[in-house]
């Protein structure tokens, strides 16, 4: 309170104390005892208002209250670091699988693969005079994701950004001490206006033809499998895609594999109905 309204705030609760007091001053003798009268009202009056002072200054300097509200603090939209938003996410998976053959042991290629997952070409094949198969239970999770993503808008557009790895296909575990299996690279890009540079699964495949299956490449027989770098455009339904060129087939006693290195990138062009 300023000095200004204290001494308007002091004469005028003199006034009304010498008002209201007349009567009981025209009754006294004494000036002595109406001066002392009055000053004592002065006195509690400053005292009260000191009180008033001390409660306005305690009200002004109590900090904002912090709101509790959970709105805007979903986990799943990250957090910021300066104007780039960062994702954390990824699950844990375990899975079981019982492998029985009749006509071999399934190979030890791509680090016992045969057993985590179903791929054809390591399922052996014989005559039927080796009774020697498989039967076998393993449990891993080497299935298990991580995935790291951010976004960061910019004049032109939001720069985006996913990056996923898994632990299958690892050379660095084994199931006898710790399974201690190695991240594998599985995707990793950039999107900007409609590009995504990196890479991704490949163009040519459709992810919805995939059916909901216990083991992720179950029908592999029939389907498109790879992911592979990539340079895509995406407008509406239409794609098109510069992507790694290199061949790979199976072929018996050309030593399992015949591969093409190719110097010019596989073109493909899609439209989604």
């Amino acid at each position: 309170m300023s000095s200004n309204l204290k001494k308007v705030a002091l004469a005028t609760a003199a006034l009304g104390i010498a008002f209201q007091a007349t009567p009981a001053f025209a009754q006294s003798s004494s000036q002595e005892a109406r001066l002392q009268a009055l000053e004592a009202e002065i006195a509690r009056l400053r005292a009260s208002i000191a009180v008033t002072e001390d409660s306005v200054i305690q009200l002004k300097s109590r900090p904002q209250s912090i709101s509790t509200s959970s709105k805007g603090s979903d986990s799943t939209k990250g957090f910021k670091v300066g104007n780039t938003t960062l994702k954390f996410g990824g699950f844990v998976d375990l899975d079981v699988h019982l492998t029985k053959t009749s006509d071999g042991a399934v190979g030890t290629a791509l680090s016992g693969a045969g057993r985590d997952q179903f791929i054809p070409s390591l399922t052996p094949v014989g005559d039927g005079s080796d009774d020697t198969g498989d039967f076998t239970l393993d449990a891993t999770v080497q299935s298990s994701r991580l995935t790291f993503g951010s976004k960061t808008p910019t004049q032109g557009g939001d720069v985006n950004t996913h990056v996923e790895l898994d632990f299958l296909l690892s050379p660095g575990g084994n199931e006898i001490i710790s399974n201690s299996f190695n991240p594998r690279l599985r995707r990793a890009y950039v999107d900007y206006k409609g590009w995504r540079v990196g890479q991704e699964w490949s163009t040519f495949q459709g992810l919805h033809a995939i059916p909901e299956s216990a083991s992720f490449y179950a029908p592999a027989e029939s389907q498109v499998f790879i992911r592979q770098a990539q340079v895509r455009y995406t407008n509406g339904n239409f794609q098109i895609a510069l992507e790694n060129p290199e061949s790979f087939l199976d072929v018996p006693g050309a030593g399992n594999s015949v591969q093409n290195e190719g110097i010019i990138p596989d073109l493909v062009a899609r439209y989604n109905l």
